[in-house]
């Protein structure tokens, strides 16, 4: 009714956090359907519906869990190593259509949800120890995904922009 779209962004994701070896099947296929399955499903329908329009931009939220892993989150770090494969296997068919395919991976975000689930001052020292530039805070992420959204990224695509202040390259 709308026409195409210029930008999609799939930022829904659920955790499920717990070691492998307790995790529910139902728990684990959860996290998947909606952290990767969703994604999937959308863009394959946009791209095989012209649902994008050419010049048209698909940002992806994975995480540096799925670039690192992270103890009790095995579903959540598959499902976000999952969306940079898809980022890196959507890439190259859109941009048959003229899309870009593109994804940020966050690290520790400073958000209402992080400060309610972890004792940030008991990671604090992390930060310290690791020379990083203190957590990202949403508006960071935000940033991240506007710039991957603009025409100052028309030329990147299936690439994987970390957000976590260095917390992956020390």
């Amino acid at each position: 009714q709308f026409g195409a779209f210029d930008v999609v962004v799939h930022n829904a994701g659920i955790t499920r956090d717990k070691t492998i070896a307790k995790m529910t099947e139902a728990a684990w296929r959860s996290v998947l359907a909606v952290n990767l399955e969703a994604p999937l499903n959308l863009s394959n329908a946009l791209l095989e519906n012209q649902g994008l329009n050419p010049g048209g931009r698909i940002v992806c939220v994975s995480s540096i869990s799925g670039i690192a892993g992270n103890l009790g989150q095995s579903n959540y770090a598959t499902s976000k190593a999952g969306v940079i494969g898809l980022v890196q296997g959507l890439a190259p068919r859109a941009a048959a259509q003229q899309i870009t395919v593109n994804a940020v991976a966050p690290g520790v975000t400073l958000s209402d949800r992080v400060a309610e689930r972890v004792a940030v001052g008991r990671i604090q020292p992390y930060v310290v120890d690791r020379h990083m530039l203190g957590f990202p805070e949403p508006i960071d992420v935000a940033r991240a995904a506007l710039f991957l959204a603009s025409d100052d990224a028309r030329r990147i695509t299936g690439q994987i922009v970390p957000v976590d202040s260095g917390m992956t390259a020390t």
